[in-house]
Formats: C-alpha cells, sequence, structure tokens
C-alpha cells in the first residue's frame, strides 16, 4: 500500500502502527517541478503530477530522443530526486555512447525476386545515421512493396566498436499463382455451358509484374474476358505502369472492346499523381452505328499513417479529375 502511494506521486507518504492496525498517510502530492538531464534542463514533464508512470516516460523520452539524433544505444538513469514544498526536481544521468551509422542493408527470404529492384524500394544510403525515424520509413517502404510480404521489425546487426550496425529485413514472397472459378453445363438448361475464372499470376520472372485474367460466361450468348497487366517503373519516384483489356458481348444486343491504362507515381511518402487514357468501341446488332468512347483521368492521392503498419490508425485523401 506505502508502495501504491508513492507511485501516485505521493512521495513523502509513510505508514503508521496503532493497537495492532497499519494506516498510510499520503501527505502532500508532488508534481514534477523541473528535469535536468546532466545537469541541462528541460522542459518536458513539467507541471505534471510525479507518478512513477510519469518518470519512466520522463526517462524514455531522454532516450529516444538522443536515438532520435543517431545515438542508438543511449541509456539514461534517474540518478536523484530533490523535492520541495510541493515539487520535485528530476536529476537524469544520460550516456549517449557513440553514434551509429547504417552499415549494409541485407535482404533476406527472396529466391524469385531480384534483389536490385527490392533494394530501389527501400532506398537506404549507407552512411545514413540509424535513427527512429530511419527505421520507421525503412519498415513502411517494405511494408509498401505489394508482390511481398514484410516480416517486422527491421533489425539491426551491430558491428564491431558500436559505431556501425547492418539493417536486416525480412520478407515472405506471396504465392505467385491464384486460380479461383466454377463451372457447370445442363443438358436440359438453356443456358448450357457456364464458368467463371480467376488466374492471377505474381510477381512474374521475379520483377513484380503481375498477369491477372477473368473469364466469365454466365448465360448462354454473354460473355467477357479482362486480361490485365502492370509492373513496377521508376522513372520519376515508385512508380506503377498498368494496362487492361476487356471485351463483352451480348448476344442480339451488342459487342464491345476496351483498353484502358493507367500510370501512377508516388513522389513522396504521403503525396502520388496518377494519370490513365482509355478508349472503348461498341458495336451493336442490328442498323445502329456503332460508337468510341475515350477517356482521360488524372488523380492526386495524399495519404498519412499514424504506425506504418496499422492502416486502420490514419486517414485517406483521394482525389480525381476525369474527361
Amino acid at each position: 500500500m506505502l508502495t501504491d502511494a508513492v507511485d501516485e506521486g505521493y512521495l513523502s507518504a509513510y505508514a503508521t502502527e496503532s493497537d495492532g492496525k497499519v494506516a498510510i498517510v499520503r501527505g502532500q502530492r508532488y508534481r514534477i517541478g523541473s528535469v535536468y538531464v546532466n545537469d541541462s534542463s528541460r522542459s518536458y514533464a513539467v507541471g505534471s503530477v510525479a507518478t512513477a508512470e510519469a518518470i519512466r516516460q520522463v526517462i524514455e523520452r531522454t532516450v529516444s530522443r538522443l536515438q532520435n539524433d543517431g545515438y542508438y544505444f543511449a541509456r539514461a538513469t534517474l540518478t536523484a530526486i530533490d523535492k520541495t514544498e510541493s515539487e520535485v526536481t528530476l536529476r537524469i544521468m544520460a550516456a549517449p555512447g557513440p553514434r551509429v551509422q547504417a552499415g549494409q542493408l541485407v535482404i533476406e527470404g527472396l529466391t524469385r525476386s531480384d534483389q536490385v529492384q527490392v533494394r530501389r524500394y527501400l532506398e537506404l544510403e549507407s552512411a545514413t545515421v540509424v535513427t527512429d525515424a530511419v527505421l520507421e520509413d525503412l519498415a513502411r517502404r517494405a511494408g509498401g512493396i505489394d508482390y511481398l510480404t514484410f516480416l517486422p521489425p527491421v533489425e539491426l546487426q551491430v558491428r564491431p566498436g558500436y559505431t556501425e550496425a547492418d539493417l536486416r529485413v525480412r520478407f515472405q514472397e506471396k504465392q505467385q499463382v491464384r486460380i479461383a472459378g466454377g463451372g457447370g453445363y445442363g443438358p436440359d438448361d438453356e443456358a448450357g455451358l457456364v464458368w467463371h475464372l480467376d488466374l492471377a499470376l505474381t510477381n512474374l520472372f521475379g520483377g513484380g509484374r503481375s498477369v491477372g485474367v477473368r473469364s466469365a460466361r454466365p448465360d448462354r450468348g454473354r460473355s467477357q474476358l479482362n486480361i490485365e497487366y502492370s509492373q513496377p517503373a521508376f522513372l520519376l519516384g515508385l512508380d506503377r505502369l498498368s494496362a487492361r483489356v476487356a471485351t463483352r458481348n451480348v448476344r442480339d444486343d451488342f459487342y464491345e472492346f476496351g483498353v484502358e491504362g493507367e500510370y501512377r507515381t508516388r513522389l513522396t511518402p504521403q503525396f502520388a499523381l496518377s494519370v490513365r487514357s482509355g478508349w472503348r468501341r461498341v458495336e451493336p446488332e442490328g442498323p445502329t452505328a456503332g460508337y468510341s468512347a475515350y477517356r482521360i483521368g488524372l488523380g492526386a492521392e495524399r495519404s498519412t499513417l499514424d504506425r506504418p503498419l496499422n492502416p486502420a490508425a490514419g486517414y485517406r485523401l483521394e482525389t480525381a479529375i476525369d474527361y
């Protein structure tokens, strides 16, 4: 009970005993008046109740600030708590240690994928100072490779001397072939032979290329076929080029054929642009004349996440202009 009172900020609490009964006298509840790290004043947490949790957060914040400056193995220790009438002064001794720079980028788990291309996604320069922000950005980039599954976290492999560390990123390659579909034939049914087929090929030739084929015949005289292709590109940044060819045939009504293409580039981690265009030709049955339709579109996307691997903890805004 006495420990609980001290942890809640009653740092002068004490216990008394009378007639075999123990009572806890809490006394004054203290607040943090000032914080000194290596005899230098800090402003964070000033005014907070001096609970055990608040003091722990002050120490963690001290370490975090040093790590964000590249002192990844920094340590901090609370050496003294000086009490006045209602406030306390926290004195912390911080040992920054050596500043750590990035050595090699070690990529594991790839058997079919092109390592050179994966490194272009990650974009880590040698001699970069290792900070929490660098590791979070690297994890975000690794999680954004759509044809691979990133296995967090990014691990540090420290070299002798503690001034350099290799960064280890692990992946698992996604299933390369996926087939879904079904079909049937009823000799007494007017529809005859019907089917639906969905074929997806991912990471072809290890370069992140993908092909999708969807074919369906839901009824007699009705059929459709979609073929999609996409691949990474790096003209402006982390880009993606995709194309689609589609046909649709409705007997006694019309036949349709269309082609679409899109180029999408991510200029920054939060901002992406896209341009797309398409052409569609419709040929009706009978005397009605056919026609063509054209499409040109521009898109802008701004997105951010509170946590790189938690899409539910952020917001997404997408804007598109089509003609």
